[in-house]
């Protein structure tokens, strides 16, 4: 079993702490990704974002904003079988996946997240590969996407995704990114198992996760690695009281 100071065995947080982004801090071209590719929202990044956060930077003010981010997160196992037969999205990427080795293992809540998040878990260990296809509830609708993660054994790990604001910021070291726009899950696993191969050898190769509860230590564990650099950037600022 795998363990952590942070994350009870069941990935309940122990110590939590809430951050929200500071937008102030981010670099313009992270800024600009945040409009992921939509017109209306490019737009309105060009004409009101940029000028904003430029003066916040002029006179080093914070700018925070939006939801609360907890520090950890949790995980709570559900049955996620009527949401794949009810939702021809969900059904259909994991069918896809199936058709390329990966395994179905069930279905989580992310606890203490910002946004009702269902994910449904999908592992390779033939191909050192497992999945997180996520239906989030957000103020703008459900949104359905799928991630490839493979870990390294050298510590860093390689996702890849098709939703271009999950790219958006700037990921700690180590932890690689590919965005695949709007690509189906053919060409979603075809461009990752390439970059697999490119960053393999210098990242010591990529580590099978081999059970369940490995995933959910390499998705807890992944989202405080992500909370703790931005913060340490000052992009994500404490929630005070």
């Amino acid at each position: 079993m795998v363990t952590d100071p942070h994350v009870s065995r069941w990935g309940h947080a122990r110590v939590q702490r809430y951050y929200r982004p500071n937008m102030a801090a981010l670099t313009f071209r992270e800024l600009w990704r945040q409009g992921g590719g939509k017109l209306g929202s490019q737009l309105a990044i060009a004409l009101i974002g940029f000028p904003l956060v430029a003066v916040c930077k002029l006179f080093h003010l914070r700018f925070p904003m939006g939801e609360r981010f907890p520090l950890e997160i949790g995980l709570e196992w559900v049955d996620g079988a009527f949401w794949v037969q009810s939702d021809p999205r969900i059904r259909d990427v994991i069918a896809a996946l199936r058709e390329f080795g990966f395994g179905f293992q069930g279905a989580f809540n992310v606890l203490h997240a910002p946004f009702h998040s269902l994910v449904f878990a999908l592992m390779n260990p033939g191909q050192g590969a497992y999945a997180c296809v996520y239906r989030l509830n957000t103020p703008i609708g459900t949104v359905v996407y799928a991630d490839l993660v493979t870990q390294f054994a050298g510590g860093g790990s390689l996702t890849t995704t098709h939703r271009p604001d999950a790219v958006a910021m700037e990921p700690p070291p180590g932890k690689h990114r590919l965005l695949v726009p709007d690509a189906p899950p053919a060409q979603l696993w075809e461009a990752h198992q390439a970059e697999v191969a490119r960053l393999g050898p210098q990242a010591g190769g990529a580590q099978p996760v081999g059970t369940a509860e490995e995933l959910q230590y390499h998705f807890c564990r992944a989202w405080r690695e992500f909370i703790e650099f931005q913060a340490g950037r000052g992009v994500f600022v404490p929630v005070e009281g």
